[in-house]
């Protein structure tokens, strides 16, 4: 009896554990899901929505990195606080503006990401010209460098002309939905072999609410941006047996890959021919990328001489 319930004990250990090792391998596969990178949002009343003249002024601006770069530390970022007449309002950063340096995207061990304060403040608001009030709206502007990592699993055919009707895999599009843990995403893989490789023509979306910024552009986000900064992102890719494939546009900083307006493009990716059987494999791809997004808050602040 004592040897059945011993037996009874070790086999609920056991599906107590494989269910933990499920949760755990479930959990570490979703941070790589979502659409969003930095998040931005004003803390409750701060500012509030109205102030009196000779009141301090204090915002605070609460960052979530909901997205899944980096594992460690912060990504490079800054903010930018715009919408109001100097005279009204002259602050400054707690601390500079640039990101917080611990701000790390979603791991296991962290699933929520990170989440840090930044505050400006300003001792003392006024009303130009000594009007009755003045109104206006606050306006932050993010701007970070980000990463999006695509991992999916792909079917190297290196014959796929050959029917013979047992493959292990059969080289198809692949479809990507729900994001990568980032506000830039791929979508979608289309195969193509022919007699002189093997062609994967990657398709990249603006899944976010925000701007792609080429990134060596970081230097003038926001406001010194032209038309010819934005909507671009370099893409690298590399499947185990070529890590140097010749790509359509290249990828680089000199021939990055261009979005549309609607936040769409694409890159096809020549890796060289393997031969032999086919199998599965990962096909690796990195996007890097300036994004900048906005929040707003209005903002009332009254002359008291006009209350008297």
């Amino acid at each position: 009896m004592r040897s059945y319930a011993i037996l009874i004990i070790c086999l609920l250990a056991i599906s107590l554990l494989g269910c933990d090792m499920t949760s755990s391998s479930r959990q570490s596969a979703d941070y790589y899901k979502g659409t969003k990178g930095i998040v931005m949002s004003f803390m409750d009343g701060l500012p509030p929505d109205r102030l009196f003249e000779g009141d301090p002024l204090q915002a605070v601006i609460e960052l979530q990195n909901t997205g899944a770069y980096p594992e460690k530390g912060a990504p490079e970022g800054k903010l930018y606080i715009s919408g109001f007449d100097s005279n009204a309002i002259n602050g400054y950063w707690d601390n500079y503006a640039d990101f917080p340096s611990d701000l790390p995207g979603k791991t296991p061990i962290n699933p929520t990401g990170g989440r840090e304060m930044k505050k400006y403040y300003d001792r003392e608001v006024r009303v130009p010209f000594d009007n009755e009030k003045y109104s206006t709206t606050i306006q932050v502007t993010s701007c970070y460098k980000y990463r999006t990592l695509a991992t999916p699993t792909v079917c190297i055919d290196p014959e796929p002309g050959n029917r013979i009707p047992d493959k292990p895999c059969k080289s198809s599009i692949v479809t990507l939905s729900g994001g990568q843990g980032a506000p830039v995403a791929v979508t979608k893989i289309e195969p193509r072999t022919s007699s002189d490789g093997i062609y994967f023509t990657i398709y990249i979306q603006n899944v976010g609410n925000g701007k792609l910024i080429a990134s060596d552009k970081y230097s003038k986000c926001p406001y010194e941006l032209d038309y010819n900064d934005i909507n671009k992102v370099l893409v690298r890719a590399e499947l185990p047996f070529d890590k140097a494939p010749e790509c359509t546009p290249d990828g680089t900083s000199y021939r990055p890959v261009v979005l549309t307006n609607s936040g769409s493009g694409a890159i096809t990716c020549r890796f060289n021919n393997p031969g032999g059987d086919a199998y599965t494999t990962t096909l690796k791809i990195q996007l890097d990328y300036v994004y900048s997004e906005s929040i707003k808050k209005n903002l009332e602040i009254v002359n008291l001489d006009y209350l008297q």
